[in-house]
């Protein structure tokens, strides 16, 4: 039986899916409009959105089923995160909202992490 931490973590976790399909919705578009020197790159973008949908999604239905898919997320999130914080004020445009966005989701995956147990996922199951 799931306790009421770790239903908080699989409705954050959803949530993060849900937001993470949205941006995926709203970035075809893009990758539609691209230059064609862009196209790649933002073919890269739509689909990543697509991914995380996925990872979020399972995270939030197998917290502990999965070793190592908790740390990568957030890994890559605060990445991210930091990889913008440190371009911010330069030609990249979207930085500061790069910062903010996966900011929050590293944060929100991490209290997730915590909340599911997700580092029990490592355990040996025999």
């Amino acid at each position: 039986m799931a306790t009421r931490k770790e239903h908080v973590a699989a409705v954050i976790m959803g949530l993060c899916a849900v937001a993470a399909l949205s941006a995926f919705v709203s970035a075809i578009p893009a990758v539609g409009t691209a230059a064609a020197s862009g196209k790649i790159v933002e073919a890269w973008r739509c689909l990543g959105f697509f991914l995380f949908a996925g990872l979020f999604a399972l995270l939030a239905i197998y917290p502990r089923r999965l070793p190592g898919l908790w740390e990568l997320v957030f890994l890559h999130k605060a990445g991210m995160a930091i990889f913008a914080v440190s371009i911010l004020g330069t030609a990249a445009l979207d930085a500061p909202v790069t910062a903010i966005a996966d900011g929050i989701l590293a944060l929100l995956t991490l209290v997730s992490y915590v909340l599911a147990r997700g580092y029990e996922a490592w355990r040996f199951k025999a």
